[in-house]
């Protein structure tokens, strides 16, 4: 069990430190709640369009429905420790160019999990994007800092996705996709 233990340790490790994501702030309250913000050369319109462009999720997504208040979203997450992969059933609601606020309605892994993407315009013409997430895996061992981690790691590489298509296509329009797809 303690070498269980150290090898979870030392591949979580991995997961969070390997990630470059030195221009990203990152805080925890305490519990699996995850906060990450970082700054993007862009405007709020160019980030607004980077969340929802579907190359800013690695993992497989599409979207169900859309209604006039609400998205349906599916999402796989790939490349989880312990879980290997989590199918989940997304509500997703949004404020135009200010906040879209997520919450799980299925998944086939996770107990639950929820959050929201933050924009918010600076004077310099970049933007503060935020993503806040609370990830419940369930019972699994150590899940309140595996849970953590992953929600971590999956935060970070989806705000360096946004951030990357944001400030790419500075020069070049971004076209919504026919479903109007977004993600976290």
């Amino acid at each position: 069990m303690d070498k269980l233990f150290r090898a979870l340790r030392t591949a979580l490790a991995i997961l969070i430190f390997a990630n470059p994501i030195a221009l990203a702030r990152v805080q925890h309250s305490g519990g699996p709640n995850v906060l990450v913000s970082i700054i993007v050369e862009a405007t709020p319109e160019r980030c607004w369009a980077a969340i929802r462009d579907p190359n800013s999720s690695l993992d497989h997504r599409r979207v169900i429905s859309t209604g006039p208040e609400n998205i349906m979203v599916e999402e796989t997450f790939n490349d989880l420790p312990i879980l290997h992969s989590a199918t989940c059933l997304f509500e997703e609601t949004e404020v135009p160019l200010k906040e879209i606020t997520f919450k799980l309605r299925h998944s086939d892994k996770f107990k639950s999990m929820s959050g929201a993407y933050r924009l918010t315009a600076r004077p310099d013409g970049t933007t503060v994007v935020e993503l806040e997430s609370n990830l419940d895996i369930g019972p699994i061992p150590f899940t309140g800092k595996l849970a953590q981690s992953i929600n971590e790691a999956k935060c970070r590489e989806r705000l360096m996705r946004v951030k990357a298509i944001a400030e790419s296509n500075q020069h070049h329009p971004i076209v919504a996709s026919a479903d109007g797809a977004f993600g976290h």
